[in-house]
């Protein structure tokens, strides 16, 4: 169960319209536990309950959109411009999710955790006056990026050339929240194959959390 007691009026945005050329097929595909990588994000993400939860696909819809459980917070946004980058995939969500209080920010090959996910959101309640917030873990900024509703109106203008959600969280560091968190998840991503399969290794460590 999670620590909060309402976080309804949150929405997650998992960004999942890339191609994966570096890493030869679509990430979300991916096995990660005993679940495709994307369907273990919905799947940790909805057991939070959370408010609305999209996921904007483009590359290898077909195969990507079976994957996608069906429940009635689950959207799926489809990006015709996703080969102009991932700004375009936020720009879209932001609009379609805008009647959320706040939107935070998932990429597929970046598997998140439940506490991960509870630290952040935990966290970004007591430092109610920042309008973004951030997982740190170790001194570093990780990942999800949570961004509260004042902030909407920059991330429909977003694009590559400004740096996209980065630009947006760089502009004003006094209105951004640190949120520590222990969990490791905060610094985990892959982009090849190699780095996958060292993912994979932590994983089944336990160095890694899943779920």
């Amino acid at each position: 169960m999670s620590r909060c007691r309402d976080w309804s009026g949150v929405g997650a945005v998992i960004l999942a319209a890339g191609g994966s050329t570096r890493m030869g097929r679509h990430k979300g595909l991916l096995p990660w536990g005993d679940k495709p990588l994307l369907r273990y994000q919905v799947d940790v993400l909805c057991d939070l309950g959370l408010g609305d939860v999209a996921v904007v696909l483009g590359a290898d819809v077909d195969d990507l959109s079976p994957l996608i459980v069906d429940d009635e917070r689950v959207r799926t946004i489809w990006n015709a411009r996703y080969a102009s980058g991932r700004s375009s995939s936020v720009v879209i969500s932001a609009l379609a999710l805008r009647a959320q209080d706040a939107l935070m920010f998932c990429n597929v090959d970046q598997p998140v955790s439940t506490r991960l996910i509870e630290d952040l959101l935990g966290g970004a309640s007591i430092g109610s006056d920042s309008t973004i917030a951030v997982a740190m873990q170790r001194g570093r900024r990780g990942h999800p990026i949570l961004v509260r509703r004042p902030v909407f109106s920059e991330l429909v203008l977003i694009e590559e050339a400004s740096r996209g959600l980065k630009g947006v969280l760089r502009k004003d560091p006094k209105r951004v929240l640190n949120v520590p968190t222990d969990s490791p998840n905060a610094h985990l991503g892959f982009n090849t194959p190699e780095e996958y399969e060292h993912a994979i290794k932590r994983l089944r460590s336990g160095e890694l959390e899943v779920g």
